[in-house]
Formats: C-alpha cells, structure tokens, sequence
C-alpha cells in the first residue's frame, strides 16, 4: 500500500467515526445527517444531501474495517431515508429550495441518492433495490443529447441539464448501480465535443445540439463576457470535482475513446500546482469543492497523465486538512461557508478509494 493510499484510508476511516457524531436521531433506528446550503450557492438544502452523502460513507466504512457500528449507522439512516420521507414527492426526492432554482438540484441531487442505494444493495437491502429500480427509471435519458432529464418535484418540470458536474456525477451514480448503455452513450458525447475546454480548464457547461443546448450556450456565454472572472472562478473551483465522477467511469469503462482523447489530455494537464493554487483561493474551490478530498483519487487515477508526483498530491491533502480540518470535531468544518456539508463530503475520500482500489 502507497503512502498516499495509506493516508487516505486512515484520515477517511476516522472521519467515518467522527461523523457518527452528526447524526440526529429521530425515532426508533432513524436518524438523519442536518442539512446545509450548498455552500457559497446558498441554496437550502433539505438532510437528504447530507444523509445519503454519509450513509454512502459508512458503508463503504463498513466494507472497509467490518466495524458493525458503520454498518447500524448506514442503517438508521437508510430508514429515515426510505420509510415515510417527508421530501420525497411525486416520485423523486426535494433536495433543495432556492428562488428561480429547480427543487432537485438538477441531476445531481438524484445521483446522490443513487451512490447511497447503489450501496445498500451490498448489503442485500431488497427494498432499497427495489426503491432504486424505480428512482432511476424517474430520471430519463435523452438520446439526442445524450445526457439525462432533470425531474422537478417542486415546479413540477423536467428538462435536460446543461450542467457538466451534474451529469458526469449521474453517469457515475448510474454506474455504480450497473447502468452501462446510458453511460457508454454519455462517453459518447463527451469524446463527440459534450467536454468543452477553456484552455485546459473544464468549461461548467455539457455541450450539446438542438434548440435547449443553444439556449445553454447561450446563456453560459453571457455569463463569460458579463462576468468573467466570477465564471472562471466557478470552473477553477469544479474542475477537480467534475474530473471526479470522470474517474470513477474511466474504472469502469477503461476501453472508451474519450479517455486517450486530446480533450481528456488537457483536462488532466490543467491540474498543476499553479492551477490547484486557484482552487485553494476560488470560494468554490477548498471552502466547498475541497481539492485535498477529490484530487488524490484523480491523480491515483491517472497515472503519468497529471503533472504532479505522489508528494504534490500529499501536499495538497495537507493543506486541506491546515484550511479547514478542526481537531474538535474531527472534520473538515473550520474555516467554509457551510460546515456541514464540506464534512459530509468526506465520503468522497471513500469514493476515491473505491475507484483506485486503494480500499
């Protein structure tokens, strides 16, 4: 086992410990994880967000160590989650309210859950297979596109999402759950131009044809000439996150295209120390999207195609964990916009693991 791998599965698994602490019992074998805002969107979130978040880390804990009490954990969430959900409406979960927002966070609120089900099945939870099967057959995939439909339980309409993090994260989620044929075709359209690059930095937008991917290039184009700086900021801070759920599909779908493309390339070849300097002054980036959580399971990942070594790497997780790791609580919540979200987001130390199988 490397030292990085060493490192991450330590801080991970101690983080799956002290997170046990956040969860809010409500009832009998029920518990959720509180809410947070998204944080510097400040859109109000409901606990499902952080619930499945946690419950995808314990039981990855779990598979981990055998510890039961990862295991009774992932349970009581699971029932607060599945079993009379008061957010769970028309078919699909509310995952956040804001002004002029959808109430599902896209489609990366319904990936979210997905990551959490797709794990309970290694438990043989017959009825959260079940509830999966359904929640997945909610969010449709259009073939023209080739990305999915976005299904708003709050003002009751569905329509493609142009957000690239969102989709990649919702391939990824689909194929956890053995989804293969929407997420080959998904490839397809990232290796056919859907990943868009500024440089080699990820543009925030999929690309895509027909009259709703004209009207997303539009408006993301707007953005870029009214407000520059604000827009590269946004892609400095997701451009590890969105390169995230891209790993975890390279691990499942080695032989495709897109990742020997010249697209893939430069993607990786913006990850530099200079680039990831940004990331530690973006507010999207270590306040929320923390790179020392997600770039060492994207450099583990891709081997000689990132211009870094497993010290730069290190480094980066070190300066997380001086940025906004409190010993007090044993998480990562000093110092960001929204405490209770970054520390959820320690599940994706285990997702890490789990795709360079460093677990």
């Amino acid at each position: 086992m490397s030292r990085l791998v060493q490192l991450l599965r330590d801080d991970f698994l101690a983080q799956a410990d002290a997170g046990m602490r956040l969860m809010v019992s409500v009832g009998a074998d029920r518990a959720l994880i509180p809410a947070g805002h998204n944080g510097p969107h400040y859109a109000l979130e409901t606990p499902v967000r952080n619930t499945c978040h946690w419950l995808t880390a314990f039981l990855i804990a779990y598979r981990l160590t055998s510890d039961i009490r990862f295991r009774q954990s992932a349970i009581s969430l699971r029932n607060w989650l599945l079993d009379g959900n008061v957010h769970f409406r028309r078919g699909v979960f509310v995952m956040r309210q804001s002004l002029g927002s959808d109430w599902c966070n896209g489609v990366i609120g319904p990936a979210w859950v997905i990551e959490a089900l797709a794990r309970l099945s290694d438990i043989e939870d017959k009825q959260a297979c079940s509830f999966l099967r359904d929640y997945i057959s909610r969010h449709r995939f259009d073939v023209h596109s080739r990305a999915w439909i976005r299904d708003d339980p709050g003002r009751r309409k569905r329509g493609i999402d142009g957000t690239l993090d969102h989709q990649a994260w919702m391939a990824a989620a689909l194929a956890d759950a053995g989804e293969r044929e929407t997420v080959g075709s998904f490839l397809d359209g990232l290796h056919a131009g859907g990943l868009h690059l500024d440089g080699n930095r990820i543009r925030h937008i999929l690309m895509f044809g027909g009259i709703k991917g004209w009207a997303v290039r539009t408006m993301y184009h707007r953005a870029c000439l009214s407000r520059p700086s604000h827009m590269a900021e946004i892609e400095e801070g997701y451009h590890i996150y969105t390169m995230l759920p891209l790993v975890r599909l390279r691990a499942r779908h080695p032989g495709h295209p897109f990742f020997a493309s010249d697209a893939w390339g430069r993607a990786c070849g913006w990850l530099t120390t200079a680039s990831i300097e940004r990331c530690f002054t973006s507010r999207y980036g270590a306040g929320y999207n923390a790179p020392g959580l997600e770039l060492p399971a994207v450099w583990m990942a891709c081997p000689g195609e990132i211009p870094l070594v497993e010290d730069d790497v290190i480094e980066v997780w070190r300066r997380q964990r001086e940025r906004t790791f409190d010993a007090a609580t044993g998480l990562h919540t000093k110092g960001c916009p929204d405490a209770v979200t970054l520390a959820s987001r320690a599940y994706e130390l285990g997702l890490g693991l789990e795709t360079t199988r460093g677990a």
